[in-house]
C-alpha cells in the first residue's frame, strides 16, 4: 500500500517514517529484515534518509530507495 507524507521539515518526515516502519516491522529483529521501498526525489536524499534513520535508531537496514523515475 502507498502512504503519502509530506512536510516542509526534513526532521518531522524522518521521525513519521521511522514510526511507520517499527508498526509495519512489528518492532522486532525478525521484521527488521524485511525489505521496505521508499520513494525520495533523488538519491542523495534517499542516503540522507538512511542516515538520519541509523542517526536516530542505531542502524538502517533492508531499505530499497527509489526514485520517481523508477
Amino acid at each position: 500500500m502507498l502512504h503519502l507524507t509530506y512536510s516542509n521539515r526534513f526532521e518531522r518526515l524522518v521521525d513519521h517514517l521511522a514510526e511507520r516502519l517499527e508498526a509495519q516491522r512489528g518492532g522486532g529483529w525478525s521484521g527488521f529484515l524485511q525489505k521496505v521501498d521508499v520513494v525520495v526525489p533523488t538519491y542523495p536524499v534517499g542516503d540522507w534518509v538512511e542516515l538520519a534513520l541509523a542517526t536516530r535508531d542505531g542502524a538502517a537496514a533492508h531499505l530499497e530507495m527509489r526514485t520517481l523515475e523508477e
